[in-house]
Protein backbone atom coordinates (compact mmCIF):
# COMPACT_ATOMS: atom_id res chain seq x y z
CA UNK A 1 0.00 0.00 0.00
CA UNK A 2 1.28 3.44 -0.90
CA UNK A 3 1.44 6.01 1.88
CA UNK A 4 -0.82 9.05 1.54
CA UNK A 5 2.19 11.27 0.87
CA UNK A 6 3.07 9.26 -2.25
CA UNK A 7 -0.49 9.56 -3.54
CA UNK A 8 -0.49 13.27 -2.82
CA UNK A 9 2.78 13.74 -4.73
CA UNK A 10 1.51 11.76 -7.73
CA UNK A 11 -1.85 13.54 -7.69
CA UNK A 12 -0.22 16.98 -7.30
CA UNK A 13 2.00 16.23 -10.31
CA UNK A 14 -1.08 15.49 -12.42
CA UNK A 15 -0.81 11.71 -12.28
CA UNK A 16 -3.50 9.13 -11.67
CA UNK A 17 -3.97 7.33 -8.35
CA UNK A 18 -6.01 4.28 -7.35
CA UNK A 19 -8.45 4.65 -4.47
CA UNK A 20 -10.24 1.86 -2.65
CA UNK A 21 -13.63 2.38 -1.04
CA UNK A 22 -13.99 -0.30 1.63
CA UNK A 23 -17.64 0.49 2.38
CA UNK A 24 -18.73 0.13 -1.24
CA UNK A 25 -16.04 -2.46 -2.09
CA UNK A 26 -15.19 -0.50 -5.24
CA UNK A 27 -12.01 0.89 -6.79
CA UNK A 28 -11.65 4.27 -8.48
CA UNK A 29 -8.91 6.06 -10.38
CA UNK A 30 -8.59 9.79 -9.80
CA UNK A 31 -6.63 12.77 -11.09
CA UNK A 32 -6.72 16.54 -10.72
CA UNK A 33 -9.50 18.26 -12.63
CA UNK A 34 -7.85 21.68 -12.71
CA UNK A 35 -5.15 20.65 -15.19
CA UNK A 36 -6.96 17.85 -17.04
CA UNK A 37 -5.90 17.33 -20.63
CA UNK A 38 -7.32 15.16 -23.40
CA UNK A 39 -4.62 12.66 -22.41
CA UNK A 40 -5.82 12.72 -18.78
CA UNK A 41 -9.40 12.01 -19.84
CA UNK A 42 -8.34 9.22 -22.20
CA UNK A 43 -5.91 7.71 -19.66
CA UNK A 44 -8.44 7.65 -16.83
CA UNK A 45 -10.90 6.02 -19.22
CA UNK A 46 -8.34 3.37 -20.18
CA UNK A 47 -7.32 2.67 -16.59
CA UNK A 48 -10.89 2.40 -15.34
CA UNK A 49 -12.64 1.11 -18.49
CA UNK A 50 -15.23 3.81 -17.77
CA UNK A 51 -15.28 7.55 -18.47
CA UNK A 52 -14.19 9.96 -15.76
CA UNK A 53 -16.79 12.03 -13.95
CA UNK A 54 -16.43 15.45 -12.37
CA UNK A 55 -16.37 15.10 -8.58
CA UNK A 56 -17.26 18.28 -6.69
CA UNK A 57 -17.94 19.27 -3.13
CA UNK A 58 -21.50 20.34 -2.42
CA UNK A 59 -20.23 23.90 -1.92
CA UNK A 60 -18.60 24.08 -5.35
CA UNK A 61 -21.57 22.38 -7.00
CA UNK A 62 -23.87 25.01 -5.51
CA UNK A 63 -21.61 27.83 -6.70
CA UNK A 64 -21.73 26.31 -10.20
CA UNK A 65 -25.52 26.05 -10.01
CA UNK A 66 -25.53 22.25 -10.03
CA UNK A 67 -28.22 20.98 -7.71
CA UNK A 68 -28.62 17.34 -8.74
CA UNK A 69 -26.10 14.50 -8.73
CA UNK A 70 -27.32 13.18 -12.08
CA UNK A 71 -26.39 16.40 -13.87
CA UNK A 72 -24.27 16.31 -17.01
CA UNK A 73 -22.35 19.41 -18.03
CA UNK A 74 -20.14 20.94 -20.70
CA UNK A 75 -18.01 24.06 -20.59
CA UNK A 76 -20.11 27.01 -21.75
CA UNK A 77 -17.40 28.21 -24.14
CA UNK A 78 -14.31 26.97 -25.93
CA UNK A 79 -15.46 23.48 -26.91
CA UNK A 80 -16.84 21.73 -29.98
CA UNK A 81 -19.74 19.35 -29.48
CA UNK A 82 -18.54 18.41 -25.98
CA UNK A 83 -17.97 14.73 -26.72
CA UNK A 84 -14.23 14.70 -27.48
CA UNK A 85 -11.60 14.02 -24.83
CA UNK A 86 -10.31 17.58 -25.34
CA UNK A 87 -13.79 19.02 -24.79
CA UNK A 88 -14.33 16.91 -21.68
CA UNK A 89 -10.94 17.98 -20.34
CA UNK A 90 -11.83 21.64 -20.86
CA UNK A 91 -15.10 21.06 -19.00
CA UNK A 92 -13.17 19.56 -16.07
CA UNK A 93 -10.71 22.47 -16.02
CA UNK A 94 -13.42 25.13 -16.27
CA UNK A 95 -15.41 23.62 -13.40
CA UNK A 96 -12.29 23.42 -11.23
CA UNK A 97 -11.31 27.08 -11.67
CA UNK A 98 -11.51 29.10 -8.48
CA UNK A 99 -13.45 31.84 -10.24
CA UNK A 100 -15.96 29.53 -11.96
CA UNK A 101 -19.63 30.32 -11.40
CA UNK A 102 -23.00 29.15 -12.71
CA UNK A 103 -22.33 30.68 -16.13
CA UNK A 104 -19.18 28.58 -16.67
CA UNK A 105 -21.08 25.39 -17.50
CA UNK A 106 -24.13 24.38 -19.51
CA UNK A 107 -26.39 21.41 -18.93
CA UNK A 108 -27.11 18.89 -20.31
CA UNK A 109 -23.63 18.00 -21.43
CA UNK A 110 -21.17 15.14 -21.74
CA UNK A 111 -19.44 15.08 -18.34
CA UNK A 112 -21.36 13.51 -15.46
CA UNK A 113 -21.17 15.29 -12.12
CA UNK A 114 -21.08 13.63 -8.71
CA UNK A 115 -21.11 15.49 -5.43
CA UNK A 116 -19.09 14.32 -2.49
CA UNK A 117 -17.93 15.36 0.94
CA UNK A 118 -14.43 15.25 2.40
CA UNK A 119 -15.14 12.39 4.78
CA UNK A 120 -17.07 9.93 2.62
CA UNK A 121 -15.82 7.28 0.22
CA UNK A 122 -13.48 7.45 -2.73
CA UNK A 123 -15.08 10.61 -4.12
CA UNK A 124 -14.33 12.34 -0.81
CA UNK A 125 -10.79 10.97 -0.86
CA UNK A 126 -10.20 12.41 -4.35
CA UNK A 127 -11.58 15.76 -3.18
CA UNK A 128 -9.31 15.61 -0.11
CA UNK A 129 -6.31 15.04 -2.40
CA UNK A 130 -7.30 18.06 -4.52
CA UNK A 131 -7.70 20.21 -1.44
CA UNK A 132 -4.39 19.02 0.02
CA UNK A 133 -2.75 20.14 -3.26
CA UNK A 134 -4.20 23.59 -2.69
CA UNK A 135 -6.63 23.17 -5.59
CA UNK A 136 -10.32 23.88 -5.97
CA UNK A 137 -12.63 21.21 -4.58
CA UNK A 138 -12.84 19.19 -7.81
CA UNK A 139 -11.34 15.99 -9.20
CA UNK A 140 -11.70 13.69 -12.18
CA UNK A 141 -12.76 10.24 -10.94
CA UNK A 142 -13.61 6.99 -12.74
CA UNK A 143 -15.01 3.72 -11.40
CA UNK A 144 -12.72 0.80 -12.26
CA UNK A 145 -14.59 -1.84 -14.24
CA UNK A 146 -13.80 -5.10 -15.98
CA UNK A 147 -14.38 -5.68 -19.71
CA UNK A 148 -18.02 -6.62 -19.05
CA UNK A 149 -18.68 -3.32 -17.25
CA UNK A 150 -18.81 -4.80 -13.75
CA UNK A 151 -17.40 -2.57 -11.01
CA UNK A 152 -14.29 -4.06 -9.44
CA UNK A 153 -13.34 -4.43 -5.81
CA UNK A 154 -10.04 -2.78 -4.83
CA UNK A 155 -8.17 -6.09 -4.60
CA UNK A 156 -9.29 -7.05 -8.11
CA UNK A 157 -8.43 -3.62 -9.53
CA UNK A 158 -4.94 -3.77 -8.03
CA UNK A 159 -4.32 -7.07 -9.83
CA UNK A 160 -5.23 -5.59 -13.22
CA UNK A 161 -2.18 -4.97 -15.38
CA UNK A 162 -3.52 -1.54 -16.32
CA UNK A 163 -3.80 -0.45 -12.65
CA UNK A 164 -1.03 -2.39 -10.92
CA UNK A 165 1.50 0.47 -11.25
CA UNK A 166 -0.73 3.12 -9.66
CA UNK A 167 -0.16 4.22 -6.07
CA UNK A 168 -3.02 2.92 -3.94
CA UNK A 169 -4.70 3.96 -0.71
CA UNK A 170 -7.97 3.25 1.01
CA UNK A 171 -10.30 6.23 0.92
CA UNK A 172 -10.56 6.36 4.70
CA UNK A 173 -6.78 6.95 4.91
CA UNK A 174 -7.13 10.15 2.91
CA UNK A 175 -10.10 11.87 4.52
CA UNK A 176 -8.80 14.93 6.29
CA UNK A 177 -5.52 14.79 4.38
CA UNK A 178 -5.36 18.55 3.85
CA UNK A 179 -5.55 19.15 7.58
CA UNK A 180 -2.81 16.61 8.32
CA UNK A 181 -0.37 17.69 5.62
CA UNK A 182 -0.54 21.49 5.36
CA UNK A 183 3.14 21.65 4.41
CA UNK A 184 2.40 19.53 1.31
CA UNK A 185 -0.06 22.03 -0.14
CA UNK A 186 1.00 23.35 -3.55
CA UNK A 187 0.37 26.99 -4.33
Amino acid sequence: MSPPALLLARFAAGGAVLLGDARADRAFVAARADDASAFTVERLGELAASPPVLALTGELAARLGLTANATTVDAATGIGDGASAADRARTLRVAARSRADAGALVSPGHVHVVRGEWTRGAIGAALALARACGRESAAAVALVQDAAGTALAPADARRLERCAHLPFAWAAELHGLAARLPEARAA
